[in-house]
């Protein structure tokens, strides 16, 4: 409801969130990648803690989280895959407009990986299992939350690819969890 979404506890998850893809959308454009969050990045992410904070707030002990999160991605096989820029058409933060629906759509990470023609279209989340929670559940119940708005962005990219980048074996969707450094790609259905 329109109301828990004002909740404080929410509005903190969406400035986490927030600062931390905008990190990741900067580590991106490094080349060669970082092996710890460096100072530029932990700066970008404070200024939009605190841009979107009250003036009093104390942004320390979630900036230490973000670092914490961007060393983990940083020291992840999988994190530094996503984050790479040696991948074709690589972008982040990918701002699409769907004609027919008439709604703008925010792609966090996609590129075409160069040694398989295979697009990617991720989707970065901060959450983590509840505590004691299984990881198999998580990932399904994530998967089922955001499943319906991956496959909208699938479609969007595969209509560009067919115009801009033809040669794309196939679309692949995933999310990419910072807090557990884990890519869990969603199954396609098509029909």
């Amino acid at each position: 409801s329109p109301a828990s979404a004002l909740r404080p506890g929410n509005l903190q998850s969406r400035r986490y969130g927030t600062a931390l893809h905008r990190g990741l959308e900067l580590l991106a454009l490094q080349d060669p990648l970082p092996t710890e969050c460096p100072d530029p990045i932990s700066r970008a992410m404070r200024f939009q803690l605190t841009e979107l904070s009250s003036p009093n707030a104390d942004i320390s002990e979630e900036l230490d989280s973000l670092i914490i999160d961007v060393n983990r991605v940083l020291g992840d096989e999988m994190g530094r895959w996503v984050l790479s820029a040696h991948h074709h058409d690589a972008q982040s933060e990918l701002s699409l407009f769907v004609a027919e629906t008439q709604k703008q759509l925010v792609v966090d990470r996609t590129f075409i990986d160069a040694q398989t023609g295979i697009r990617w279209i991720i989707d970065y989340k901060t959450s983590r299992p509840a505590e004691g929670g299984l990881l198999a559940d998580f990932f399904s119940e994530e998967a089922a939350r955001y499943g319906d708005q991956l496959m909208r962005y699938r479609s969007a990219m595969q209509l560009y690819d067919q115009s801009h980048h033809p040669n794309v074996v196939d679309t692949r969707v995933a999310l990419f969890f910072s807090a557990l450094a884990e890519l869990y790609e969603l199954p396609i259905q098509e029909g």
